[in-house]
């Protein structure tokens, strides 16, 4: 199901650093600075969207192109996404992974890589509906609170 209202995915630009930071605040994501996210901003190889609905901030993803399994080709990595709870199950973290995906094809990537929290199943099953599947399960790879990493991948 589509969100309600006027959905808008767009690149990220600098004016829009402040409300990713905020975004990802108040979801409880993984900690990045204002100055992390200007610096991922500025990486050549990064990929970040930013989601509107009704011009209001509603969601993002953030990752990178980066070297792949030989000297010949490139993987990308997600680092982090994130939408507001009245947004979840409604596509827009879909319609994130879709045009991150799109980016990732058109940069000539062959796999997409991602880490999750074990216990975070609804956005295994997220991912999995998104062509992700599980590679590996990292222990204690988190912390605060600890917890296994499910390494997933899915090929472009």
């Amino acid at each position: 199901m589509a969100p309600a209202g006027d959905l808008t995915i767009k690149t990220v630009r600098s004016s829009d650093v402040d409300a990713i930071y905020q975004l990802s605040e108040d979801l409880g994501l993984s900690r990045w600075s204002r100055s992390d996210l200007v610096e991922e901003l500025e990486h050549s190889e990064s990929c970040m969207l930013f989601a509107e609905l009704e011009q209001q901030p509603v969601g993002f993803i953030i990752g990178r192109k980066i070297p792949g399994t030989d000297e010949n080709s490139f993987d990308a990595e997600i680092y982090n996404i994130g939408v507001v709870t009245r947004c979840q199950k409604r596509g827009t973290g879909g319609e994130l992974i879709d045009r991150f995906l799109k980016w990732a094809k058109a940069n000539k990537v062959v796999n997409v890589w991602l880490e999750v929290r074990a216990a975070n199943s609804s956005a295994i099953r997220f991912y999995k509906r998104h062509g992700f599947e599980e590679i590996v399960t990292r222990k204690g790879f988190y912390s605060d609170p600890v917890d296994d990493a499910i390494v997933m991948r899915t090929q472009i």
